[in-house]
């Protein structure tokens, strides 16, 4: 029985979660994002901080 009334509470809570959407382009985000930020470092003559690179993996 407390399975039973387990799993209906999972079922419950599972309609307030939401899926993100676009969540599957989000690697591709990531790249264009790290992309554009190397090329305005570039254009700017400035280093790549090495710190950035990790906040973008």
């Amino acid at each position: 029985m407390a399975l039973r009334q387990a799993a209906a509470g999972f079922m419950e809570t599972e309609r307030g979660f939401r899926r993100i959407r676009g969540y599957r382009e989000l690697p591709f985000l990531q790249n264009f994002l790290t992309s554009l930020t190397k090329h305005v470092f570039n254009l700017m003559n400035l280093k790549f901080p090495k710190t950035l690179i990790a906040l973008f993996y």
